[in-house]
């Protein structure tokens, strides 16, 4: 098994007189060191295509939207003298360990902003803050393995698929992605919310227990919020430090805040929404649950934001004993209550609004992943595939974050569809000219000529050739790379 692009640079001298963003995009590829990473996981390829040519071709398949196979069918099978199924099974393999990969990509991220003096003067005050969120994956085979149905709290139903927890990294301008768990859920009865035939015709594949695709399915059973703990204190040992963890109301919980206070000796604190229910806080020696505490303070201990045209009740207290500061929120002329608790007692009601609202970084992740780079679109039967697939996503994102921040792009959305298009010229002038020559036939054939003739006409003729050279404007609006790659 062969390749023509046995190197990375080699692909960059195919890119190279196309535009500068492909530039860009490549030396971005070499600058985070795919190959070097990989070889620090102790993975080497003995064969075939080496391992960082693979995840560098595989992002770039995903830049533009397709699969494997759409690109062997359509683009770059004209690259390539190996198969397919190179890819598939490198997909496919239990012994590598995505997470690490992920974790050096995020920690490569961390190292060139840093190294960039430029970019380090502007960079945000904002404190760096960890971002802990799900989301749903919908599939579409029962036979996927560790599939099953799942509560999708947008459509307000249960649909198969998995649920993927992500821990995103906020470093005071940009988010990214470093690590995430797939889980699926057991339900009422205990039977994932699929019978009992269709459980039998899921995929199973053996894997050493010590492999790093059998511990992730081992995680697909257990609580998110102890995986969402666990990822933390693994982000921490990296080297990923952060002031605040951000959280929604789903994931704010005495455990939690508990075990994030220990993590770094108390260096993190916990900002997230909480549930306005019957659990009760101690407020000036009396355990109140949170209705009462409104009753009793909204009259006279409420304050209004004008900033943020909120009214605001500020109550400390108590959450296994630890300090914490419980803000009830009520925006506009809206009648409801909101809960907003931060561990980080000597912060105001402005500042901890404003922190929490990075935590909506996350939302805007999730969304470019699926609708620019496929998130969850894939449909292999392998689990290991699945957790593949979703770790090329994320760091596809954080290098394409990076060039954001060395680029004057305003958004993730104009970055991605321009590489897209960059990427596309590689082959649409070679697709082109069988249509020019199938232009020139048919023209042949009205004037009564060989295509010889015509295009010696054109070659003699100054008249005759401006004709065409107005036929061929209107053809290069639809290529317009075409000179350079000609």
């Amino acid at each position: 098994m062969e390749t023509k692009i046995g190197q990375i640079s080699e692909l960059s001298i195919i890119l190279e007189n196309k535009d500068s963003l492909n530039r860009n995009l490549i030396r971005l590829f070499s600058r985070f060191g795919m190959g070097r990473l990989l070889n620090q996981l102790s993975f080497k390829k003995t064969q075939g295509v080496s391992a960082g040519d693979l995840v560098l071709l595989l992002c770039l398949f995903r830049v533009n939207g397709q699969s494997v196979f759409q690109w062997y069918r359509n683009s770059f099978y004209h690259l390539f003298e190996s198969g397919k199924n190179c890819f598939y099974r490198f997909l496919s393999r239990p012994d590598i360990d995505w997470r690490s990969l992920l974790y050096k990509v995020s920690l490569s991220f961390k190292r060139q902003i840093q190294r960039d003096k430029e970019f380090s003067k502007v960079a945000s005050k904002a404190p760096c803050c960890f971002i802990i969120d799900d989301t749903f994956l919908e599939k579409t085979g029962c036979c996927i393995e560790h599939v099953s149905r799942v509560f999708d709290h947008v459509s307000g139903s249960c649909k198969l698929g998995f649920k993927l927890l992500l821990l995103a990294f906020f470093d005071g301008t940009s988010t990214i992605g470093c690590d995430f768990t797939l889980h699926r859920e057991k339900g009422k009865k205990g039977d994932f919310g699929l019978s009992k035939e269709i459980r039998k015709k899921h995929y199973r594949k053996h894997t050493p227990q010590a492999s790093a695709g059998h511990i992730r399915r081992k995680e697909s059973d257990r609580s998110k919020i102890q995986m969402a703990l666990s990822m933390l204190r693994r982000a921490w040992k990296h080297g990923l430090h952060a002031s605040y963890v951000l959280m929604d109301s789903w994931f704010t919980s005495s455990e939690i805040i508990r075990e994030i206070r220990k993590t770094g000796k108390g260096a993190m604190h916990v900002i997230g929404l909480v549930k306005v229910s019957n659990q009760k806080y101690a407020v000036k020696g009396r355990m109140l649950h949170t209705r009462q505490i409104i009753l009793v303070k909204e009259r006279k201990e409420s304050h209004y934001c004008r900033k943020y045209n909120s009214r605001y009740i500020k109550v400390k207290t108590f959450v296994d004993a630890h300090p914490v500061v419980l803000f009830f929120i009520r925006y506009g002329q809206q009648s409801r209550w909101h809960l907003l608790l931060s561990s980080d007692t000597s912060l105001n009601f402005v500042q901890v609004f404003e922190l929490y609202q990075i935590r909506w970084n996350i939302e805007v992740l999730f969304k470019e992943a699926k609708q620019y780079l496929g998130l969850g679109n894939c449909q292999s039967r392998d689990f290991d595939a699945q957790i593949a697939d979703c770790t090329l996503t994320f760091i596809t994102h954080t290098i394409l974050t990076l060039h954001k921040r060395f680029s004057n792009y305003e958004t993730l959305g104009e970055l991605f569809r321009q590489v897209q298009k960059d990427t596309l010229a590689l082959t649409l002038w070679e697709r082109m000219l069988p249509l020019i020559a199938k232009i020139i036939e048919v023209l042949s054939e009205i004037i009564e000529r060989t295509p010889e003739e015509l295009i010696e006409q054109l070659l003699t003729n100054k008249g005759f050739a401006r004709k065409f050279e107005y036929m061929f404007a209107c053809i290069e609006q639809y290529c317009p790379y075409h000179e350079q790659t000609a």
